[in-house]
């Protein structure tokens, strides 16, 4: 997609834009620097963010000069956010980042002039449900450890819009959040031995202002592990329905292909209820709609 008339960059390159400058921003700070604070480590954030914002100039076509203005502003906020909740966070906790952009199954992303971390690894990691196998791969955004217990380790996903969602919707969302689960199996393959005491979504814009939303993965590892399985189903007899849901169409590239995404998602729900292929239990399972009893 192009750039909207309002915002120079996409959803997902304003994302990417973040997590590059603030897996710099650690990179490059001095391990044995101490905390992060505003007064100390506000320059060099700010100098990250304008070094790739001009990298992106050169990538990305500007559609206008109040597109441009509007999105810097944007992501100087979001740096603001950042470096304000990082200083905060580390004055009342023992954690600190350890491993940024871990590439697990896949090729490491490159960040500035660095690249990779010691957990690395080129094989996806398997996980093995009641149906069969699973195999996951990702690039993890930030694995920190804690000084007073080095064998603990939380794992935090960069988002940049608000966490409404995910307070309103539960930790899966009827299988559509799973990154926490996925993450945590990941960062456990590369990491045996340790324990993960949370994982979850760091919210760094201006309207996440900094909030994160958190889960004990032992916790829910018994429900992400029936939603897979469920999801594993479909994928193995090659059933792919519509969602029955417009909202979840909202920041798809390929709304074209589907048309009238509204009409689509409703006729998936009609489908799901009056409908009695075996095939579709799973994806009933899921979004809790059970068939008609005369369901042909």
């Amino acid at each position: 997609l192009l750039p909207s008339a309002d915002h120079w960059l996409e959803p997902s390159e304003f994302g990417r834009l973040l997590h590059d400058t603030f897996c710099e921003f650690y990179r490059t700070r001095p391990s044995e620097s101490a905390a992060v604070t505003k007064e100390a480590d506000g320059d060099a954030l700010r100098t990250l963010l304008e070094t790739n914002i001009e990298a992106a100039k050169n990538r990305i076509p500007i559609p206008s000069r109040n597109a441009y203005l509007t999105t810097r502003r944007e992501l100087n906020q979001a740096a603001d956010v950042f470096l304000r909740e990082e200083a905060r966070w580390q004055h009342e906790t023992p954690w600190r980042p350890t491993w940024l952009e871990a590439s697990i199954g896949l090729k490491a992303h490159p960040i500035g002039e660095t690249c990779g971390t010691d957990i690395d690894r080129d094989e996806p990691v398997r996980v093995t449900l009641p149906a069969g196998t699973l195999a996951i791969r990702g690039q993890i955004d930030r694995i920190d450890t804690r000084a007073d217990q080095p064998n603990a380790i939380a794992i935090w996903d960069y988002k940049s819009g608000s966490a409404k969602k995910y307070h309103e919707s539960g930790p899966f969302d009827q299988g559509r959040i799973l990154q926490h689960d996925l993450y945590a199996r990941m960062a456990q393959a590369a990491l045996p031995g340790r324990t993960i005491e949370e994982v979850g979504y760091y919210f760094t814009s201006y309207r996440g202002r900094g909030e994160r939303v958190g889960y004990d993965p032992a916790e829910l590892r018994d429900e992400a592990t029936a939603i897979l399985s469920e999801l594993y189903r479909l994928f193995a007899t090659g059933c792919f329905p519509a969602t029955t849901d417009a909202a979840d169409c909202r920041y798809c590239d390929y709304q074209k292909i589907c048309g009238d995404v509204a009409r689509v998602a409703k006729t998936s729900k009609q489908r799901l209820a009056e409908c009695s292929d075996p095939a579709l239990d799973p994806f009933r399972t899921l979004r809790a709609i059970a068939p008609a009893e005369d369901a042909q």
